[in-house]
């Protein structure tokens, strides 16, 4: 699904096998909140969240209180590519959980004067792919967030409710921008 409005609330399960693909694929100036984006049994380059921009301008994408999975080797959690050498992303990712089977948060930036800044705060990952050419992205288990594998009621067949003793029960930053629930 590719969003050019603010999503909440979706649940997106994708089995598909082409490479360069997501669950979900976020625009500039988009935000992913209270939501699930499940990417499985396809191949590798397959992405639970992509955000991209090729514009020449400053993009924000904002993920908050999602849960974003890859499970195949090669696949990832959340992915971000800047395609423009003059183009510059923010990705903030709050309250949330990023897992994939090749790296948890990856991404790229096309040079030039491009920059991708992947902003992650109380959420839960534990691998980033190593440091590419203008792209920062939070270092794990910092900034609240943790690292130890969440635990969730059955994930195998798309339940990602956390289980009873999961570290990231309550685990989360509480703020306004959370909603009502």
């Amino acid at each position: 699904a590719t969003w050019k409005l603010d999503a909440a609330g979706v649940i997106v399960d994708y089995t598909g096998t082409a490479s360069g693909s997501s669950a979900c694929s976020l625009n500039p100036g988009v935000s992913l909140l209270d939501s699930v984006c499940w990417v499985h049994g396809g191949s590798p380059g397959i992405n639970a969240v992509i955000a991209e921009t090729a514009s020449g301008t400053t993009n924000t994408v904002t993920v908050r209180s999602a849960t974003a999975i890859a499970t195949a080797p090669g696949e990832y959690g959340i992915f971000a590519e800047v395609e423009s050498p003059t183009a510059n992303l923010t990705i903030a990712v709050t309250n949330s959980i990023v897992r994939g089977g090749a790296y948890d948060v990856a991404g790229s930036a096309a040079g030039g004067s491009s920059s991708l800044s992947m902003a992650l705060s109380h959420s839960n990952y534990a691998t980033v792919e190593g440091s590419r050419p203008g792209v920062t992205v939070t270092t794990p288990g910092t900034n609240g967030n943790q690292t130890a594998a969440p635990m969730f009621v059955d994930g195998a067949s798309g339940n990602f409710a956390e289980a009873v003793g999961s570290s990231t029960i309550d685990a989360g930053l509480n703020e306004a921008a959370n909603g009502a629930t």
